[in-house]
């Protein structure tokens, strides 16, 4: 009986190496358009004013950027916590 090599074996998302951060790509995206739908504005619009807040480190904006699902997982107060 001989093993799949590692080459072989497949990846997250059924994608070649480097395809998790392709995953991650989709993840975020998929998440802002649900944000983008409950909020009524543009995904990609939403996307770069979530990312623009998390790179200033300005917390609160974002948090009101994601999804209400999303807010489930964290409140406000976890959000802000180092």
């Amino acid at each position: 009986m001989t093993l799949p090599s590692v080459a072989a074996r497949p990846t997250p998302c059924g994608l070649a190496r480097h395809g998790l951060a392709a995953c991650l790509l989709l993840a975020v995206v998929a998440l802002a358009s649900a944000a983008a739908a409950e909020t009524g504005g543009e995904p990609v619009s939403v996307l770069e004013r979530y990312l623009a807040a998390v790179y200033a480190r300005d917390y609160a904006p974002a948090y009101d950027l994601i999804s209400t699902a999303d807010r489930q997982y964290k409140t406000r107060e976890e959000q802000r916590a180092p």
